[in-house]
């Protein structure tokens, strides 16, 4: 786990930033915070920013990191700097690389951005997860199927959660539950 803490803008050397940034050096900011999320993640390593409240720190950019790696910002007074380090370094990771997969029934889709229209089957890479870690999907019913539901139909769904514990293991964990169907 890595905590980066700043009390403003990266104005200096690898991923500087600067105070008037053309639209090809945002780009490339960008793409270098993405590929420092990347190896973090593949790495297993979260990243944690904590910036002093009142700074520029350029948040948008050190959340790509953040998101990557599935860590936190913290925005906190100057005075409160100690305790948020302790609550970052309260819960350990229980997972790395954590990838889910979750599988529809044919008569739904999923409503995500970065999803082929239509598609049933959404992948995620997560990277690591602390207990406290949770993901949120979202679908919607087809309307040629749900023209055809019928008040007491199932729908199955499945997510596989593909992840490597603590000690080295890679284990693969299988959910599957149908819910049964309603026109309410």
């Amino acid at each position: 786990e890595v905590i980066v803490c700043t009390d403003g803008r990266a104005n200096i050397g690898v991923g500087s930033i600067s105070d008037a940034p053309t639209e090809a050096e945002e780009d490339e900011t960008t793409a270098f915070y993405e590929r420092v999320g990347l190896y973090a993640r593949e790495a297993g390593v979260t990243v944690n920013v904590i910036t002093i409240d009142g700074t520029d720190c350029s948040v948008e950019n050190l959340g790509i990191v953040t998101d990557a790696t599935s860590g936190t910002v913290d925005v906190v007074d100057p005075l409160e700097l100690t305790s948020n380090f302790s609550s970052i370094l309260a819960e350990p990771p229980v997972a790395t690389a954590v990838e889910i997969v979750f599988l529809l029934h044919k008569g739904l889709r999923f409503r995500e951005d970065d999803v082929a229209a239509d598609s049933n089957i959404l992948t995620r890479t997560i990277g690591n997860v602390k207990a406290s870690s949770d993901v949120t999907f979202q679908y919607s019913v087809r309307r040629d199927f749900l023209d055809a539901l019928t008040e007491d139909a199932s729908v199955p769904f499945q997510v596989q959660i593909h992840y490597t514990k603590l000690n080295g293991m890679k284990c693969v964990r299988v959910i599957t539950q149908s819910k049964t169907g309603t026109h309410s």
